[in-house]
């Protein structure tokens, strides 16, 4: 009954041997006491056990004895409880022994308590420390209450430095709003998971993710947030880069398209105003000095050159325009034409070129390359109507840049996002063709590079330039030697197949003496060489032809030798990308002193190269 009874009250009780210090006899409330069971206890030294520390524990016991005191034991799991404890001196079976009746404390569950959530907290602190991404705990005014490390690290603080402090403060102004949203909504109970800017302590920004789980009490009250944050700097800057790819995509195939339509328009218009000037010149020629008609004619000569120009430049900007690619120093480009600009830009705007200290060698036809920086300084000039600085910076990096800027009027970006487009001008009717940009974007993308604006309404106006960085030396240009020509009277076999230039080309060779030998197309030239092989001295033929094109005509006449040299002519020519055309290439469209030019060029000795190889390797 009275073991019983102190089992009910939770007293547990068990004999230590003071000669050894072992267990003689344990109750099964002290077994539970110490999470273990009877048979665990009885036969093991009291120190394994955790019931006293050590030996000497035991023997301030024992001469306590009879008399109550309390006392710390060890649990099997590893925590500490402490226990009232009666001691008293005892014989068992002839052994003298102590006699322990223990009972946990008033405070001893509160101490397992505390104990087990000490354990529990350095778990999950050593999991949050150990994270990856950042955490924080907010309290109910999103004051930080807790941060790990690298949380700290993402913002280049110290922990301490930020315990204490608002989130808000670590965000970009546009931010703001939505941490305060973001407040408002975690009161309500409601997660979130948004993206935001924020402020490093070096006052560098990065941009975050951050989830957070709102923290209630059992009575439903905010107390505060938990958040992950996880700093998606490198793969928004990613996104941005791929959205600025496809809009740089997008634009190019916009622009191919036009390209595609402006360099078919300026083929066939070349042949038409290759008809209008020479005919212009042959009427011309047949009046008198003094006929008023003359000066009609000239007016007409002067408005098909004009429109010669504009072909040339819608060519240019649909990159199939000939080009003469050398390598050369951006840097020494500039300052050519900065030193002409100098005396026409006017008074009232300042040129300032700040030029790379290394060379900026890039490959690409010089004079398209004079244009682009021409085209782009008269630009930013025309945008500063009451004065100003225009700005032109070169730089050298993997790939070379050239910058132009001014602070003058600028565009809207709805403006500024056609500004590449042949024809498309903000000028009053009659101050500009629009074909600057249109100009400077096919020399650039024809070069290998791409071509970038940004602009704003009073916020002037930047036009940057990217060129692929050449690695071959730059090339040395030389001048060429006074030319010699043949005498006329020899046979040239003329191919073109648009009857109007054919036949104003083969009036103008009559005209000096030269025989014409015309065909419509390559079949037909192929067939009248057959029969004339011996008399042809020359080739003339136009270099895009339905069916046969004019090189694999040139081949086809070499055979396996030598054939008459050939001089190409063409508006354009989509060969010039791959720069297999000839340096006697006759540009379309031509006038009579170019056409015979270029004729006896080809017959002089020093400049004939074997047909068949256009480009004279």
């Amino acid at each position: 009954m009275l073991t019983r009874l102190v089992e009910t009250l939770g007293i547990g009780t068990l004999s230590i041997r003071l000669g050894d210090g072992r267990v003689v006899d344990a109750s099964e409330a002290q077994a539970r006491m110490l999470g273990r069971s009877r048979e665990e206890l009885v036969g093991q030294p009291a120190i394994e056990i955790g019931i006293v520390p050590d030996g000497p524990a035991l023997e301030r016991l024992a001469a306590a004895a009879p008399g109550r005191f309390e006392l710390t034991v060890r649990t099997r799991a590893g925590l500490e409880r402490a226990v009232d404890v009666a001691v008293e001196r005892v014989d068992v079976d002839g052994d003298s022994c102590l006699s322990l009746a223990m009972r946990a404390a008033d405070t001893g569950d509160q101490r397992v308590a505390e104990q087990a959530l000490r354990a529990s907290e350095q778990r999950y602190r050593g999991i949050v420390e150990s994270a990856s991404d950042g955490v924080w705990m907010l309290d109910e005014v999103d004051r930080i209450s807790f941060v790990n490390r690298a949380m700290a690290r993402m913002l280049g603080f110290e922990v301490h430095e930020l315990l204490g402090r608002r989130a808000v403060e670590f965000m970009v102004d546009e931010s703001e709003p939505v941490g305060r949203r973001a407040l408002r909504d975690r009161h309500a109970g409601i997660p979130q998971r948004y993206e935001l800017r924020m402020r490093r302590k070096d006052g560098s920004e990065l941009w975050a993710e951050m989830s957070a789980t709102p923290l209630e009490e059992d009575d439903g009250r905010y107390v505060g947030a938990v958040s992950m944050v996880a700093d998606m700097t490198e793969r928004h800057r990613a996104h941005t880069e791929r959205e600025r790819f496809q809009h740089r995509l997008q634009e190019a195939q916009r622009l191919e398209t036009v390209g595609q339509l402006a360099g078919g328009v300026a083929h066939d218009f070349n042949n038409l105003l290759a008809v209008i000037l020479n005919y212009t010149y042959f009427i011309r020629e047949q009046l008198p000095e003094n006929s008023a008609v003359r000066g009609d004619l000239d007016e007409v000569r002067h408005a098909a050159e004009r429109a010669s120009e504009l072909t040339h430049q819608l060519l240019v900007f649909s990159r199939r325009e000939t080009v003469r690619p050398v390598v050369l120093d951006l840097n020494d480009v500039v300052r050519d034409v900065a030193r002409l600009l100098e005396r026409t830009i006017g008074e009232q705007v300042s040129l300032v070129t700040e030029l790379s200290p290394e060379r900026c060698l890039v490959k690409a036809d010089a004079a398209q390359l004079e244009q682009v920086v021409m085209n782009l300084v008269v630009n930013a000039r025309d945008a500063l109507p009451n004065g100003g600085e225009v700005r032109v910076e070169t730089a050298r990096d993997d790939e070379v840049t050239l910058t132009v800027s001014d602070e003058g009027l600028g565009m809207p970006p709805e403006v500024a996002a056609r500004a590449f487009e042949p024809f498309f001008t903000t000028k009053p009717k009659g101050a500009g063709t629009g074909l600057g940009l249109a100009t400077v974007y096919g020399t650039v993308t024809q070069a290998g590079g791409h071509a970038e604006i940004r602009s704003a309404p009073d916020r002037g106006t930047s036009v940057r330039v990217h060129l692929p960085a050449a690695t071959e030396p730059a090339t040395v240009v030389e001048r060429p030697a006074a030319e010699t020509y043949a005498g006329a009277g020899a046979t040239v076999l003329l191919v073109e197949d648009e009857d109007a230039v054919r036949t104003l080309t083969s009036r103008i060779l009559a005209g000096s003496g030269f025989a014409c030998l015309e065909a419509r197309g390559a079949e037909e030239a192929l067939r009248l060489y057959d029969r004339n092989r011996d008399r042809v001295a020359l080739v003339l033929t136009d270099v895009v032809m339905p069916g046969m094109s004019g090189h694999e005509l040139a081949e086809r006449i070499a055979g396996d030798g030598p054939g008459p040299p050939v001089l190409f002519m063409s508006g354009y020519a989509d060969e010039a990308v791959t720069g297999t055309l000839p340096d006697g290439l006759l540009k379309k469209p031509f006038t009579a002193d170019s056409l015979l030019r270029s004729v006896r060029h080809a017959l002089s000795p020093d400049a004939r190269a074997p047909a068949g190889r256009p480009d004279g390797a």
